[in-house]
């Protein structure tokens, strides 16, 4: 774990001024942007003492998206939490189903697209945000990570210290955002693109892929027969 002096050579501001900030003086008058610049900092380098709900910053508004039922909204116990505790911070927007142009420019403008999944199957939102070209950071679950490769941020799955010093990072790093949005929608467009999907399933149909062989000795006679006839009809075309 980072001492307050590593932190204070990091930010560049006093030993003291780091340890009354880390421990949430209310006797000490400090500026908004030296509290997020030590903040971040402390949590990009592992410090685990800071007070739970001063763990991140947002300059940023934060949008909160859920694929519900369109007219019924965000109809949970969790997101009913969520709007209690978000309730006095007007940057905190709670968009509930959303599609068409305004999904759109949703993708387009914003800073970090954020999916933090514990179970996912090929996460078509993720591939969307990409597309839109956005700068993604997902839970490392192998769903997620196998789509975003490279080309994006992963935290480890359920470890909240680690999503909020990836994003704390993100914020204070707007180079290693433009870069991230940059190459996202060649990359995504490329690889999951109607024409090489199309290819990748034909080459399967047609066995240019290997594929795994049924165990013939549990099989009928007369259904290990059919398979190789079909077999040999779609190697035929």
């Amino acid at each position: 774990m980072a001492t307050i002096r590593e932190i204070a050579k990091r930010v560049g501001f006093s030993q003291a001024t780091v340890s009354r900030v880390l421990k949430d003086d209310p006797t000490f008058s400090v500026k908004d942007s030296t509290r997020e610049k030590i903040l971040n900092a402390s949590l990009e380098m592992g410090y685990k003492n800071v007070p739970q709900y001063q763990r991140i910053t947002i300059p940023q508004d934060v949008a909160i998206l859920d694929n519900v039922v369109p007219d019924k909204g965000l109809q949970d116990a969790y997101f009913d939490e969520l709007r209690e505790m978000a309730k006095d911070d007007d940057r905190v927007i709670f968009l509930g189903f959303v599609q068409g142009q305004l999904l759109a420019e949703l993708y387009s403008n914003a800073y970090t697209y954020v999916l933090p999944s514990d179970v996912e199957g090929m996460p078509l939102s993720l591939m969307e945000a990409m597309s839109y070209g956005c700068c993604v950071l997902t839970s490392d679950i192998d769903e997620c990570a196998s789509v975003v490769q490279e080309h994006g941020v992963t935290f480890r799955r359920g470890d909240i210290d680690d999503l909020r010093a990836k994003l704390a990072d993100l914020l204070a790093n707007p180079a290693k955002v433009a870069k991230y949005k940059a190459e996202a929608p060649d990359y995504i467009c490329h690889l999951h693109s109607w024409d090489t999907v199309t290819q990748r399933r034909l080459a399967v149909y047609r066995g240019a892929v290997p594929q795994e062989e049924p165990h013939r000795d549990l099989l009928p006679a007369a259904l290990v027969a059919e398979l190789a006839k079909r077999k040999s009809l779609v190697r035929g075309k």
